[in-house]
């Protein structure tokens, strides 16, 4: 990917300690936990979404780790997708290893009638949780390992919140302090509900 093609400078966001004070902000009544540590890219966004940039910008603020590959086809698809979805170049998006258990809490989106639970998309509101190694599966740049999460808006309303899946790896002590663990994970069953604007990375 010619990353170029997909980066709009103007979201473009240190988020050092010296340059971000602040540990957590609200939007729209909704906590969510600084990404300190990382950089962060502005990433474009679909023309339709740009339409209605002034609503979306008052959409909650969430994460959601991934790895090499599903950033790629993010990118060029200028969102994110579920696994099993035909992309634009005709590939279909591969269930990640993290998933490959089937899909945590999506049983509570199913609608009445619906034989099987629907697709999901998980993010969170620290980007601790979602940048565990089993969805910001680290990969290389170069000679040195990088792991990617992408920061989005997300529509008030369309999200459950749930508790923590990854017993293995919780810190002791839980994920964030300024949430807990039995929220610290939300899901969405509309795609079009969650907007990725920035390119999160970390080096490590």
């Amino acid at each position: 990917v010619s990353f170029a093609a997909y980066h709009s400078a103007y979201a473009d966001l240190c988020f050092c300690p010296l340059c971000e004070p602040e540990r957590v902000l609200w939007r729209a009544g909704e906590k969510y936990a600084l990404p300190i540590g990382w950089f962060g890219f502005g990433i474009r966004i679909r023309d339709d979404f740009q339409r209605r940039r002034s609503e979306i910008e008052n959409w909650h603020v969430a994460y959601h780790g991934t790895g090499q590959a599903a950033v790629e086809s993010i990118l060029r698809e200028q969102r994110i997708m579920f696994p099993g979805d035909i992309l634009q170049d005709g590939t279909v998006l591969p269930i990640g290893r993290g998933r490959g258990r089937g899909q945590c809490g999506a049983e509570k989106l199913r609608l009445p009638g619906e034989k099987k639970n629907p697709q999901v998309i998980y993010v969170s509101p620290t980007i601790n949780y979602a940048s565990a190694p089993v969805y910001a599966v680290p990969f290389l740049v170069g000679r040195r390992k990088v792991q990617a999460v992408l920061q989005c808006r997300v529509k008030p309303g369309s999200y459950i919140r749930f508790p923590d899946t990854l017993p293995t790896y919780t810190p002791t002590g839980g994920w964030d302090p300024e949430f807990g663990d039995s929220v610290v994970e939300w899901i969405v069953r509309d795609k079009e509900a969650v907007v990725p604007y920035r390119l999160l990375l970390r080096w490590t």
